[in-house]
């Protein structure tokens, strides 16, 4: 059990480490220069792209900070529910003569 736990902690930490990655690539590319259409501007238009592309690395850091999340209060439930059984074994050895 306590080698779930810190195998949970490790998994958490390394989707959280990928998250900053992912919003770091969201946010690492300056936007191209705005350029005025009629219209609508067409899906081939730089800043349309570019756009798209940050909502998909967004996207993925954001499922990976819910991962970590998830993990982290997984490993954090296990570990509590170790805790607690050890406390009452104890406590139950201490109350038998």
């Amino acid at each position: 059990m306590r080698r779930l736990g810190w195998s949970l902690n490790v998994i958490s930490a390394l989707f959280a480490l990928a998250a900053s990655v992912f919003w770091f690539a969201s946010a690492a590319d300056q936007p191209p220069a705005l350029v005025a259409y009629w219209d609508a501007a067409p899906a081939t238009d730089p800043f349309v792209r570019w756009m798209i592309e940050g909502i998909k690395w967004n996207r993925l850091a954001a499922l990976s900070a819910g991962i970590s999340a998830a993990t982290s209060g997984i490993a954090t439930a296990l570990q509590m529910r170790q805790r607690n059984a050890r406390l009452d074994s104890t406590a139950i050895t201490k109350a038998t003569p």
